[in-house]
């Protein structure tokens, strides 16, 4: 089936940047680090949704702190829109800016906005992906570079790789991991790795970047949401199967495979999908990727302490 994607950012007060006013939703922010995004139009069905939270100020990328356990969170989401919520690194809620990409299978074309997606090496190197240059600033900070700028920035999410692009017999490590945008603009944005302390190290990471621009590349994208027992909530393309290995472990083949290694976001669900009322939780909460080759990915979700815990969890590729 046809995809549709709805991308944006917004910033801590639930005001849309400028450069976004235009993308098909508008913001509701109930304060206390809680958001409700709405689309001017329902979409045809539950959209997957993966978001990801900017540490201070879309444009300060003179920022030297952060810590990579402040998060995003996607607290409730259906056909009008989602709930999402946003913490510091000890996991209180918190107004925070965030961006986010929602994907959902349609009956009308293809609607796909311009993309630059890649899996970036901890040391900087490009894994997989074309149409940027990443520059390694040390201790887990790096600037990313679009070889064309994007007239606009809509949205960039990124995602922590574990410890190896391949190391599916990984089962080590704290879901309290992260990656955190710290400041993103048309032709650039910075983002930070660290591990379940928050501290910045060095990691593997993913990102998907959306925005306007008059050349673009049309790629695969696979999407869907995965319910904490394994099966599926949201199909996407229907090109994907998963298996729920062990606590808070999940196997997701691709069907066909990728030709190349693809870009994986991934984004954690509270509780339940339609819990609108709904506002505990931990923002340190997370997914994340520990593994992704061709033809499948390992994810990992868990709680505030990092320990894996089965939770329902949304995911994204595009290559």
């Amino acid at each position: 089936m046809p995809t549709q994607m709805i991308a944006g950012r917004v910033n801590s007060d639930g005001t849309i940047p400028k450069d976004n006013e235009f993308g098909g939703y508008y913001v509701r922010a109930l304060g206390g680090g809680l958001f409700i995004v709405e689309f001017d139009i329902p979409l045809f069905a539950t959209p997957a949704v993966v978001a990801k939270q900017n540490s201070k100020s879309w444009d300060d990328f003179d920022y030297g702190g952060g810590n990579t356990r402040d998060n995003a969170v996607v607290i409730a989401v259906d056909k009008k829109g989602f709930k999402v919520a946003t913490g510091d690194g000890s996991g209180v809620k918190q107004d925070r800016n965030f961006a986010f990409i929602a994907a959902v299978s349609t009956t009308g074309p293809d609607s796909i906005p311009p993309l630059v997606w890649g899996d970036v090496n901890a040391n900087a190197g490009t894994h997989s992906g074309s149409g940027f240059e990443t520059t390694g600033l040390g201790n887990g900070v790096y600037l990313v570079d679009f070889d064309q700028p994007f007239d606009s920035l809509t949205s960039v999410v990124v995602t922590q790789n574990y410890q190896d692009w391949e190391a599916f017999n990984y089962t080590a490590g704290k879901t309290t991991d992260n990656a955190v945008i710290v400041a993103a603009k048309a032709s650039q944005f910075k983002y930070i790795t660290g591990d379940s302390s928050g501290t910045k190290t060095d990691r593997n990471c993913m990102f998907v970047a959306t925005g306007v621009r008059s050349v673009a590349v049309t790629p695969r994208v696979t999407f869907g949401s995965v319910n904490a027992d394994g099966t599926p909530h949201v199909l996407g393309h229907q090109d994907f199967t998963v298996s729920k290995t062990s606590t808070g472990t999940y196997t997701i083949s691709f069907d066909p495979e990728f030709s190349n290694l693809p870009a994986m976001l991934v984004t954690q669900n509270h509780r339940d999908w339609e819990d609108w009322q709904f506002t505990g939780g931990d923002t340190r909460d997370n997914a994340v990727v520990v593994a992704v080759n061709g033809n499948k990915a390992m994810v990992i979700t868990g709680k505030e302490d990092g320990t894996k815990v089965d939770r329902n969890f949304s995911f994204l590729l595009v290559g």
